[in-house]
């Protein structure tokens, strides 16, 4: 992982600091932490047999070894998985750069994941398709690629992980009506909620 080290060295020796860092929550995108939505279908499936299938479509697409850890967050009774996939080698690069400037890593979190409970904690239950809202589009971009969710009730129903990057909400509105018309249509008028780094909104289509 010889990209991945030099950055995390760079971000962990950030100037300008009133004090230097002793604990830290590591964000990764998806090119360093994948992230997958595997549908399940009409079966009710336990939470083992879940992780199995996760952990072969992730191979499937990814290639991954044993010794990667697949982490999912799955509920009973859902027709569907998420889940995130982390290579040894990208939590030993980022372990040992953590290490070399004497800072703790608290923990390693998807970008995807903190950068829509930031937005839920500044907006509420209504930034996460909860409330009056019957869902709504989640549209994260990253540096070379947008991740696009749909919510409901807090909970991913589908997800395009390699979206076409977006810099502005009309960039995303496109990117949710893209995915909307792949889904036959479904929830297309849903608002549309989108941020990137430093985790700052791009807009909220159903603001108002």
């Amino acid at each position: 992982m010889t990209a991945l080290a030099p950055a995390v060295e760079a971000a962990l020796q950030l100037e300008g600091t009133e004090e230097p860092y002793h604990s830290v929550v590591a964000v990764l995108e998806s090119a360093w932490l994948p992230v997958m939505l595997v549908p399940l279908g009409p079966d009710l499936w336990s939470r083992g047999h879940a992780g199995q299938l996760l952990r072969h479509r992730f191979g499937d697409v990814h290639g991954l070894d044993g010794q990667t850890e697949v982490h999912m967050d799955f509920r009973a009774g859902e027709a569907q998985v998420l889940g995130y996939a982390l290579a040894r080698p990208v939590k030993e690069a980022l372990l040992s750069s953590a290490m070399a400037a004497a800072v703790e890593v608290a923990s390693l979190q998807p970008a995807f994941v903190w950068g829509r409970e930031f937005l839920s904690r500044r907006g509420g239950r209504q930034a996460d398709g909860h409330g009056d809202r019957p869902g709504a589009w989640w549209v994260w971009s990253e540096q070379d690629r947008t991740l696009v969710a749909l919510l409901r009730d807090g909970r991913v129903m589908s997800l395009n992980p390699g979206a076409s990057q977006v810099s502005d909400l009309e960039g995303a509105k496109r990117c949710a009506a893209l995915e909307s018309l792949r889904l036959g249509g479904l929830m297309k008028d849903a608002p549309v909620l989108a941020a990137g780094w430093p985790g700052q909104p791009l807009g909220d289509s159903g603001a108002g």
